[in-house]
């Protein structure tokens, strides 16, 4: 570093010498009080009321697809197991020859 920029370093540090400390307006800390409380949203009561509905419809709805999948999956594998049943039976009622 050379001595121009280190004379100018010092010139900057120094310069704040004999200045006074930054006073704030002494309602400050009220407007900003006043600034959160006007942004302050509300959600009414019934505006949560239609968000819960429709929260509760569709767990309603997924809840009576899982059900009808699960009873429909129930009633395939039924009948996969007659189907097998019934050639099971085919199977062992075959007789090729006459004996």
């Amino acid at each position: 570093m050379n001595k121009n920029e280190s004379d100018y370093i010092e010139d900057i540090i120094h310069s704040m010498e004999g200045s006074e400390r930054a006073k704030p307006d002494p309602r400050l800390l009220e407007k900003i009080h006043e600034q959160i409380h006007d942004k302050h949203t509300v959600i009414q009561l019934s505006q949560l009321r239609k968000y819960a509905a429709a929260a509760i419809f569709i767990l309603a709805l997924n809840a009576s697809i899982l059900i009808f999948l699960n009873q429909k999956s129930e009633n395939e594998t039924e009948v996969v197991r007659l189907n097998s049943l019934q050639q099971e039976a085919l199977i062992n009622s075959f007789q090729l020859y006459d004996s």
